[in-house]
C-alpha cells in the first residue's frame, strides 16, 4: 500500500517580462502523481513547464494555459530497440530532487499556485 505525500503549494510570481521560477521546498524521491495548477492572475495563455531541478527530466509542459486544470504526468514507455512505445506510458519518478516550476507569459507581477502529489 502507497501513502500519497501532498507536498507544499508552490507559489511562482511573475517578473516585469512575465517570467517566473520556483522550486518545491523539499526535495523529491517517488513517482510524480498530479499537479494542479490553481489560476491565481496570470495571464491567459501562459507557459508552464515543470521538471526535475538537477537532472531536467521532463515532468510537464503546459502550453497557452488558461484555466486552473490538474495533470497526471506519464511518459512514453521504452521498447527492447530504444523507441518509443505508442501503446505503454509509464509515471515519472524523481529520486531526491526538487521539483522546478518555470513561468513564461504569465504576465507583469502575477502570480499561480501549484500543489504536487507524489506517491
Amino acid at each position: 500500500m502507497s501513502h500519497a505525500q501532498r507536498l507544499q503549494t508552490i507559489v511562482v510570481t511573475t517578473d516585469p517580462a512575465g517570467d517566473g521560477v520556483g522550486y518545491s521546498s523539499e526535495n523529491i524521491t517517488g513517482r510524480v502523481h498530479s499537479i494542479e495548477y490553481i489560476k491565481t492572475d496570470y495571464a491567459n495563455g501562459v507557459d508552464v513547464a515543470v521538471t526535475g531541478a538537477e537532472t531536467g527530466t521532463p515532468v510537464w509542459n503546459g502550453t497557452n494555459v488558461d484555466a486552473a486544470t490538474t495533470v497526471y504526468p506519464v511518459a512514453a514507455g521504452t521498447l527492447p530497440d530504444g523507441s518509443e512505445s505508442t501503446l505503454t506510458e509509464v509515471g515519472i519518478v524523481l529520486a531526491n530532487e526538487p521539483l522546478k516550476i518555470v513561468v513564461a507569459n504569465g504576465g507583469n507581477g502575477k502570480s499561480g499556485s501549484f500543489i504536487v502529489t507524489v506517491i
